[in-house]
């Protein structure tokens, strides 16, 4: 079944990662890519004002600025069209000016899953990690979210993130829903605890068995710990070729600190792909 993948790049900065998975996604199952550029809005939001906001004022900078800016989307757009067709990968373009965000937020309600690079931001004057129009996404939009590092590397394993929390549960399910030519990869389904704790996802027959249905090469494994700090330990000791599913991380009282510290850690790290999903 075709599914639709959703790219979302800064048009003025192209970024070959996000087209290298979703190409790499595509291949695997089939799938159709649209490639969404944006626009940096402070262009509009910040340098704009400035500048026809103060009397005889040269607007010749901003002009070029403008320029600049269509030459490197349309460059980037041309690009992005050229691998897909080297590819043999089916394709759409849109560059949406005025509403980016939330011309993605509203696609994202008929898409399977969305890419982005973790350094994305095209709203920000001072942006923070991750930035506020990625933030953005990944609170209000309809479908998962796949944040990939700025260099791509070949996933050669997946690392299912648990809290013991039916969050982590539905991500799992809504990656390998999107993704069953991945279920014979090798999966780490990976708690990290407190030692006073119990809630290790294997202590669940209903979710081990969901699990092992869904994957056929599995192991468990537990840590003791801070949770952002243990997981980046822990890939760092088993390599970067890994894939990291894991839950919400908006919408419910701010998904909780294990989840926001845990995905800002990752993107801030922005070494491997991390898959997010809310319910």
């Amino acid at each position: 079944m075709e599914k639709r993948l959703l790219l979302v790049i800064d048009g003025n900065h192209y970024s070959d990662s996000v087209v290298d998975y979703g190409i790499f996604l595509a291949r695997l199952s089939g799938s159709h890519v649209e490639g969404i550029f944006m626009r940096d809005l402070r262009n509009t939001q910040y340098i704009y004002p400035i500048l026809f906001d103060q009397p005889f004022v040269d607007t010749t900078v901003y002009t070029e600025l403008m320029d600049m800016e269509r030459a490197n989307i349309t460059k980037s757009i041309q690009t992005f069209r050229d691998r897909c067709e080297k590819e043999k990968i089916t394709y759409k373009v849109h560059f949406d000016e005025q509403k980016p965000i939330e011309s993605v937020i509203a696609r994202s309600a008929y898409a399977d899953l969305i890419i982005i690079d973790g350094g994305t931001d095209i709203s920000d004057l001072f942006p923070d990690t991750p930035s506020s129009s990625l933030k953005e996404l990944l609170v209000d939009a309809m479908c998962p979210i796949l944040i990939v590092p700025k260099e791509s590397r070949p996933v050669e394993d997946i690392i299912l993130t648990s809290d013991g929390s039916y969050s982590s549960v539905y991500a799992v399910k809504m990656f390998s829903y999107i993704f069953p030519e991945l279920r014979a990869m090798k999966a780490t389904v990976l708690s990290i605890e407190h030692a006073s704790n119990h809630n290790h996802v294997s202590h669940d027959p209903d979710v081990a068995d969901m699990i092992k249905r869904k994957f056929d090469n599995v192991s468990y494994h537990i840590e003791y710990g801070k949770a952002s700090h243990q997981l980046k330990a822990y890939i760092a000791e088993h390599g970067n070729n890994t894939l990291v599913v894991m839950g919400a991380y908006g919408r419910n009282a701010v998904s909780r600190l294990w989840r926001q510290s845990l995905a800002n850690g990752l993107i801030r790290e922005a070494k491997v792909p991390v898959f997010i999903s809310h319910t």
